[in-house]
């Protein structure tokens, strides 16, 4: 999904800040294709130490643990108050899309890519939206691709070894227990990266 959201609506990062709100499979996939797309600094944020520690395999250069620290504030900091070129909302909640206008610098793009959770409508500051001249763009629908052409990328990928993924795989459990595979996903208590059910 990340290689087809990419190829659709190409963003050159090379030598850029690139930020990342979010560090689920989707979030570090992100973080690795931005940085071997040249991005010179890759920002993320999560609330699980166990993904950002594991963001680190996928090229994050700084993790920002976002229970303890303001993601936004550590981005403009680190940008001399100027924000990232490249901001991927990758969470899907309110407060994360929002976030994601206020941490884009001026002319910047933000990707909004993290599944909505929730189907009313979410209002956004459009005057700063505005002022900054920002482009935002957000898709999905890799599975209707002709070909299957992002997911035969992304396993050439794999089993070239551009990307391990064995890492993101933190929990298989028996068929037998389904029920406890999807309260691990659901809750993705600390520790919980990808849960496989095992037949």
């Amino acid at each position: 999904t990340v290689l087809f959201a990419a190829h659709r609506y190409p963003y050159d990062v090379t030598g850029r800040t690139v930020a990342v709100i979010g560090q689920g499979s989707a979030g570090m996939f992100w973080t690795w294709w931005c940085k071997r797309a040249g991005a010179a600094r890759v920002i993320v944020g999560d609330r699980s130490p166990t993904r950002l520690a594991a963001s680190t395999g996928f090229g994050s250069d700084v993790r920002v643990d976002v229970r303890v620290d303001d993601l936004t504030e550590v981005v403009m900091d680190l940008t001399d108050g100027e924000g990232a070129d490249f901001v991927v909302e990758a969470v899907g909640r309110r407060e994360a899309l929002l976030q994601s206008v206020r941490m884009c610098r001026a002319e910047g793009r933000v990707f909004w890519f993290g599944l909505p959770d929730t189907t009313e409508p979410v209002p956004i500051d459009f005057a700063q939206f505005l002022h900054r001249k920002l482009t935002a763009v957000t898709t999905y629908g890799a599975q209707g691709e002709p070909g299957l052409a992002s997911f035969r990328r992304a396993l050439e990928h794999v089993r070239r070894g551009d990307v391990d993924v064995r890492p993101l795989l933190s929990h298989v459990v028996p068929v037998e227990e389904i029920d406890r595979a999807f309260e691990l996903a659901d809750t993705c208590e600390d520790g919980v990266l990808k849960v496989s059910v095992a037949f």
